[in-house]
């Protein structure tokens, strides 16, 4: 492939030379009297574009040679028929807006190209003043051909950068939908686009690994795998770029399955490394050792305050609580009793130095502490709205663990100084999330599941935002675009029988029908079919026709407006 960038530079002519064949121009005969506040740029344009010879018709026309006014629209120069603009012409707007090409009845009318405000270049075979394909070409940045619509990239196109070629689908002048992307210097990417940036599922190879999974804002965000040339192996959660979450990782020598935060290891984990193995909590990507070790000495540690104490081995399931603070959180420990004791995977065994409930905070803490006598390891802590069992880190919830509070809310998952952060499970009545988190609110990755829905896709910030799918309880399934917790973008929707029609959304609501399909696998067929020869792909193809949607099915939609509201 290619990548030489000669068909973004403007021509190289001398500035003498320009003015001698600007002067000639109908588009300087038009600027002498009409002064858009474009002209320098649009004149800069022009002069550097390659020739487009055209050919008047001469078919019973009149050849206007002076500039022509169109009442409230610009000037003209060129044939005429019938007091109407056909055949060949030069025209430009009270905007700046300047085209040459072809005339008929008054619109653009066959081969003929439009200099825009925006310093592009738009070439086409125009219908009727409509472009449904064409080139548009802006000077130092890229070109595009393909499909087009309000003069702007849309459907299947190829774009050329200075370092780079993209095949795929565009929405409103964006890579959106599915595409590749080839740079030059040899990486490339494969898989779907957000409003311009890798967002969603997709492929990136470079030259020393490649990565498979879950994008947002075009770092590597959610699940996946990366496979490096070496043989190392990372599969699981990344944020912004960074492993994030449970992930485990591969090399020649060692093995890391646990947890992550800002691409280290940080939480509990286990380290195989040339054969030993080594478990426990991780921070920043250092093993808490020192302080864990002293607690599983059987000598007696020296605290900060000089107070001895033996080290004591407790079983976390036989964990007693006294019957003072049963009584006090009765409610939320009843809750417990329903949820029953948490899964260590046969490692109950925690290491106390001071055998007895201690009062921290709002509640009371049962567990491992560090030399400064906060919660640090695994332990317990009550209060009268919930109650957390899990790991700590410097007094902090950090690791694995799981609150349970008096409203039957229950997460178990990962934490992060203190909040909800990287893969977990929250439950309560009515619904189930199960996914990435960050900042205490479900953010990358995840599935919620109510009475009413089953939505699986992206998150940002609590809300369902880039690709996701929605079912209903009626079977109906969305599957498309979000943003922020609304539907709005391009989305199918899908009935229980198959068929259903894909469509563009704003709002919440369905604005404009772009296809109707039978089943959705020969929809998918037909896409498949058309990206492959995008070039036939025209309006009629897509079938646009504007829709009113039916009360019952908007008002399906309208429950995204209600979905996220479930307090964590």
């Amino acid at each position: 492939m290619s990548f030489s960038s000669d068909f973004l530079k403007p021509l190289n002519i001398s500035a003498e030379a320009k003015m001698r064949t600007f002067k000639k121009s109908y588009l300087g005969m038009l600027l002498e009297k009409i002064n858009p506040g474009s002209k320098k740029q649009l004149t800069d344009i022009y002069l550097a574009a390659p020739d487009f010879p055209l050919v008047p018709l001469g078919r019973n026309t009149i050849f206007i040679h002076k500039p022509y006014a169109i009442i409230d629209k610009g000037l003209f120069i060129g044939e005429i028929k019938d007091n109407n603009l056909n055949g060949v012409g030069y025209f430009i707007d009270i905007n700046g807006n300047y085209y040459e090409g072809y005339f008929s009845n008054g619109k653009y009318h066959g081969n003929g190209r439009l200099f825009t405000i925006k310093d592009e270049i738009i070439t086409s075979d125009w219908v009727n003043g409509i472009c449904t394909y064409g080139t548009i070409l802006k000077f130092n940045e890229k070109i595009y051909e393909g499909n087009i619509k309000n003069l702007e990239a849309h459907g299947i196109g190829q774009e050329k950068g200075i370092d780079y070629v993209y095949n795929g689908s565009f929405f409103e002048s964006k890579k959106h939908g599915k595409g590749k992307v080839v740079w030059a210097d040899g990486n490339w990417y494969e898989g779907e686009f957000y409003m311009g940036k890798i967002e969603g599922i997709g492929k990136y190879h470079w030259a020393e690994s490649e990565y498979e999974g879950s994008w947002k804002a075009d770092k590597m965000h959610g699940q996946g795998k990366q496979v490096w040339n070496d043989g190392r192996v990372y599969e699981g959660g990344m944020h912004k770029g960074l492993r994030h979450g449970f992930g485990i990782f591969k090399s020649k020598s060692k093995t890391y399955t646990g947890y992550w935060e800002n691409g280290k290891e940080d939480g509990i984990g286990t380290m195989i490394n040339n054969g030993e193995i080594i478990e426990g909590v991780w921070n920043n990507g250092r093993f808490l050792a020192k302080d864990l070790a002293s607690m599983q000495s059987s000598n007696r540690p020296t605290s900060p305050i000089a107070k001895k104490t033996i080290c004591n081995i407790v079983n976390f399931s036989n964990i007693k609580i006294p019957k003072k603070i049963r009584f006090k959180c009765e409610q939320v420990l009843a809750l417990r009793e329903v949820q029953g004791q948490v899964d260590w995977d046969n490692n109950e065994d925690i290491f106390v130095s001071e055998n007895s409930w201690k009062k921290i905070g709002k509640g009371h803490y049962y567990g491992e502490t560090s030399i400064r006598g906060s919660p640090n390891g695994r332990g317990i802590w009550i209060s009268l709205s919930q109650i957390y069992e899990g790991y700590f880190i410097e007094g902090d919830r950090n690791g694995f663990g799981r609150q349970i509070n008096c409203k039957n809310e229950v997460y178990t998952g990962h934490w992060v100084k203190g909040v909800k952060h990287g893969f977990g499970v929250f439950t309560k009545p009515k619904a189930n999330y199960i996914g990435d988190w960050e900042n205490d609110t479900f953010h990358g990755q995840g599935v919620l599941i109510t009475d009413t829905t089953v939505y699986d896709g992206s998150w940002d910030n609590g809300l369902q935002h880039g690709q996701g799918a929605l079912k209903y309880t009626n079977q109906r399934i969305y599957k498309g675009d979000f943003f922020q917790g609304i539907v709005q973008g391009i989305g199918i929707i899908i009935y229980p029988d198959g068929h259903g029609y894909m469509a563009k959304w704003a709002d919440g609501e369905c604005r404009k029908v772009l296809k109707k399909f039978r089943s959705e696998k020969d929809f998918e067929k037909k896409q498949a079919n058309l990206s492959q020869n995008s070039k036939n792909l025209t309006e009629s193809d897509i079938n646009s026709e504007e829709t009113e949607v039916d009360k019952d099915e908007q008002a399906q939609i309208n429950v995204l407006k209600e979905l996220l509201n479930i307090s964590i």
